[in-house]
């Protein structure tokens, strides 16, 4: 965690400053101290990685190993199937799968290499190359701006990766796990990119463990839907609690760059399927739009693509898994750049 960047954390469940005792540092980082409020909460920095979670908090993924991994385990003959010399003699799920068991493996140059070609495999070329734009644009809109992004449930780092790329500012990537943190930091390496402006934090997205206001830019690839289907479980979200995270970012940054896509307002099927597990206002953007207002955010731009999403495939190898749950039929979307203020 950089020198500079530690003094915007804020304990998360009181939003009280922190005071450090900084036990190790680097060349342009802390790597290890002890956090404390005047709450008495307490926190740690680990391997330069500041770690902002209740204590009883437990890693998802501590032994960094994935459902799909440990059915590999189970299946030697399917494992190597996978990993078969050609990748293209998989079929389109498969070397999707391939291409994240290649980054869960730290064999980032390898996986680099054949995701394009994976992508258009399981999405269609042209939803693929939609995606890739998008995002350049959410990061090139990021690129003008001053002091740090903060970029909300920033997983495997597909934003992350393209906001190094694309501007000199930097970048706080934040996952409620540590071991995904540790991974996106070493694909940051193995490609190049500069990781001294990377720093990594620990947190959960509904609690952000900043002072407020103290962030200009706050980012998101397709966190907002995720984080709130992660909360839901197999219930229902209720509107509260999606408007509570909303509200909670806009506690924290004073504008919201996120890539989000839209089912076409006509489509009913998805939007009974959605309503179900109370995702509407997070899927068509009249709704989410009206959720923004009612939070506090005010649109400023939007530009995207509209395009066909036909359902995924499944593995052939792997019986029962799925890149994605939907589309369940062939359904008209938008994939958005949206960008929001605070009004």
């Amino acid at each position: 965690m950089q020198h500079d960047l530690i003094a915007l954390l804020a304990c998360p469940v009181c939003h009280a400053p922190l005071s450090w005792n900084v036990t190790e540092v680097g060349e342009h980082e802390v790597l290890a101290a002890q956090g404390s409020c005047s709450g008495d909460h307490e926190y740690l920095i680990r391997d330069g990685i500041a770690v902002l979670l209740p204590p009883d908090s437990q890693d998802p993924w501590e032994e960094g190993v994935s459902g799909v991994e440990q059915m590999l385990r189970e299946d030697p003959a399917a494992e190597q199937a996978m990993f078969a010399a050609d990748p293209r003699a998989l079929g389109p799920a498969d070397r999707f799968l391939r291409v994240q068991l290649l980054q869960a493996r730290g064999q980032f140059q390898e996986a680099e290499r054949e995701y394009p070609d994976a992508a258009a495999g399981i999405y269609g070329a042209a939803v693929a190359l939609a995606m890739a734009s998008t995002v350049t644009a959410a990061a090139s809109r990021l690129a003008a701006g001053e002091g740090p992004i903060l970029d909300v449930a920033s997983g495997p780092g597909t934003l992350v990766r393209e906001l190094l790329r694309l501007t000199e500012r930097p970048v706080i990537a934040t996952d409620v796990s540590a071991w995904v943190l540790r991974r996106l930091r070493r694909h940051v390496e193995a490609l190049g990119l500069p990781v001294e402006r990377l720093a990594l934090v620990v947190c959960d997205a509904r609690s952000l463990p900043f002072r407020d206001g103290c962030i200009a830019d706050l980012s998101t690839f397709e966190g907002i839907l995720n984080i709130a289907a992660a909360a839901a479980g197999h219930g229902s979200l209720p509107r509260s609690a999606a408007g509570a995270l909303l509200a909670e970012w806009r506690r924290v940054a004073r504008r919201m760059v996120s890539v989000q896509q839209f089912f076409a307002p006509w489509d009913i099927l998805h939007r009974a399927i959605l309503g179900h597990y109370g995702m509407t206002p997070l899927t068509f953007s009249g709704p989410f739009h009206t959720l923004l207002r009612e939070t506090g955010w005010q649109v400023a731009a939007e530009t995207g693509h509209a395009l066909t999403r036909r359902p995924t495939p499944r593995s052939t190898l792997l019986h029962g898994v799925a890149i994605d749950q939907l589309p369940v039929v062939p359904a008209r979307m938008r994939l958005e750049c949206l960008v929001a203020a605070r009004a």
